[in-house]
């Protein structure tokens, strides 16, 4: 899997100032961004059994004056602009 494959197959993204959260319940995806695995019905229905992933992806990688942007937050912000419509055309 790449890094492009894997934040097109995540379900869901947003972003902050700091960085980007998303949710899966592909485990595939889960663990290649290092999600948390957790159990959606616990926090649905009540019940055990169908798992997800929370992904959380920093922003800025790097120390101090070196950070710089993490380019996986960046391929976020770029599918999201995707599946909103709005590609780099309109940029």
């Amino acid at each position: 899997m790449t890094p492009e494959e894997a934040v097109r197959r995540c379900e869901f993204w947003t972003t902050t100032a700091s960085c980007a959260l998303g949710s899966t319940a592909d485990p595939e995806v889960g663990i290649y961004l290092d999600g948390d695995e957790f159990d959606w019905e616990r926090w649905t229905l009540g019940r055990s059994g169908r798992k997800g992933w929370a992904i959380r992806i920093e922003r800025w990688v790097g120390p101090g004056e070196k950070r710089a942007e993490n380019a996986l937050y960046h391929l976020i912000v770029k599918e999201i602009e995707r599946r909103n419509g709005r590609g780099l055309e309109s940029i």
